[in-house]
């Protein structure tokens, strides 16, 4: 057991003698890793304390409305998708949406980009309501503005113009 322990510990001592930076794309794949896990953990977190309850809420209510005329059948038997599912489409999004907007060059097509991307996932939780269904995409669409919100503020998870 002790010579494991002092093996280990020459090892250590030998990497942090002969250590090197990091390449391009180990940096790249970590700013995205963080990235996405930030966003991920923000969302779980809203998620288990009950915050996008409210704009789900407020969401039926407004398919209940005029334009719309989503039943109270339709209000009532809740979302087309289970929570976990919800959560892995959310997964899904957030990788290849941070993805996209750390290759961004300019402000203007992220923004632009982004703009697209909400009405595309905001899309289907208006179209549900043909099948007397409703789909709730609050937390698709904070995925997708929270990686656009911390890509512009953050300047680390920006990928430098070369």
């Amino acid at each position: 057991m002790r010579a494991l322990i002092i093996r280990i510990f020459r090892f250590s001592r030998t990497e942090t003698a002969t250590h090197r930076k990091l390449d391009r794309g180990d940096v790249l794949w970590l700013r995205w890793v963080l990235l996405s896990l930030c966003v991920l953990i923000a969302q779980t977190v809203l998620l288990a304390t009950g915050c996008f309850e409210q704009l789900n809420t407020a969401h039926t209510a407004m398919l209940q409305g005029a334009p719309f005329h989503l039943s109270a059948d339709g209000a009532a038997q809740g979302d087309v998708l289970s929570p976990a599912i919800g959560f892995a489409c959310s997964i899904g999004l957030t990788l290849y949406w941070a993805a996209v907007q750390m290759y961004q060059k300019s402000f203007g097509s992220r923004c632009l980009l982004t703009a697209l991307a909400l009405v595309a996932v905001a899309l289907p939780g208006m179209l549900s309501v043909l099948w007397d269904r409703v789909l709730y995409v609050v937390p698709l669409l904070f995925c997708v503005s929270a990686v656009w919100l911390a890509v512009v503020c953050i300047p680390f998870f920006r990928i430098p113009r070369s």
